[in-house]
């Protein structure tokens, strides 16, 4: 992997009761420009957080075994913070079966991390995830600003192409949901799908080496130069019905095995990647489906 340098003005909260892994994630992102904060425990951490509502925080490391319960158990609660609703949340522990991970993911954790680290992939994870973090808050507090005139809606078709196009729709799209904060991730994941593996042929492998070598943004603005790509659109469809709001995503590629991503597959589970569909149907939206060879999706939430 690429050595990067994590991006300036970086906190991060540890909470562990082994001084001696606190240590280890310390001489690890050594180096970096991040404001390292530590608990030992479910309560202190609840504690440092619920009682400073000005303190960022761009990433919790949590583990699983703490003195007074399980981490997971911290999760539902650190939510209720509106300063951490979206912060990634990054599980590190022993316990990896499919199970215990997709328990995490149910709980609302970006990633496990297991246990003993490498110190590339903890950098690596930190730096997407911090990064997913920044252009999520963005498209949140822009999808709250845009959501005076949802009500009225029917219907509205979009068409996009690039990275920066879909930044600049999804909030709009968004606000027409009766959940934006979750439905603008959800949104943000599909609609980034449909371009890079859609559109520009970008397979599971080769972003997962893009993600490495930091190089993945550079990759898909080269691609849509080239002639093959470069009329390639992504065609949005969005509807509200009497029960729900829903939309339909189609992207002119190849289409793609999008059962191979609908579950938490084992060989997939510390990849850096691969978890956007799953995450969309987990905690986004009510439903989502995808049609004939994979370039077809549709999303959709219940209207109470």
């Amino acid at each position: 992997m690429t050595d990067i340098a994590l991006a300036h003005d970086t906190s991060i909260l540890i909470i562990d009761d082994e001084p001696m892994c606190r240590d280890i994630i310390r001489h690890m992102l050594d180096g970096d420009d991040i404001l390292l904060l530590e608990a030992e425990s479910i309560e202190t951490a609840w504690q440092m957080l619920s009682e400073n509502f000005l303190l960022q925080i761009d990433l919790i490391l949590l583990d699983r075994k703490l003195p007074d319960g399980d981490g997971l158990d911290l999760i539902p609660r650190l939510r209720t913070l509106p300063s951490l609703q979206g912060v990634p949340i990054i599980i590190q522990s022993g316990l990896s079966s499919p199970e215990d991970i997709e328990a995490g993911m149910k709980q609302g954790a970006y990633h496990y991390l297991e246990k003993p680290y490498q110190r590339d992939m903890l950098r690596t994870l930190i730096r997407i995830a911090v990064k997913e973090w920044r252009e999520h808050r963005y498209l949140t507090a822009r999808a709250t600003e845009l959501g005076a005139g949802s009500l009225f809606l029917e219907h509205a078709e979009f068409r996009i192409r690039t990275l920066e196009d879909v930044r600049h729709v999804t909030p709009f799209i968004a606000q027409f949901f009766p959940r934006p904060d979750s439905a603008v991730i959800g949104l943000a994941e599909l609609l980034i799908n449909a371009v890079e593996h859609g559109n520009l042929d970008i397979d599971y492998r080769k972003k997962g080496e893009l993600l490495e070598n930091n190089s993945w943004a550079s990759e898909i603005q080269r691609r849509q130069a080239l002639p093959q790509y470069r009329t390639r659109t992504v065609h949005i469809l969005l509807e509200r019905q009497e029960s729900r709001v829903q939309a339909t995503i189609t992207d002119e590629g190849s289409g793609f095995t999008w059962q191979e991503f609908d579950t938490l597959d084992e060989s997939r589970m510390f990849d850096l990647h691969g978890r956007g569909i799953l995450l969309a149907r987990m905690n986004c939206f009510d439903g989502v489906t995808f049609h004939e060879k994979g370039n077809v999706v549709r999303c959709w939430s219940n209207v109470d």
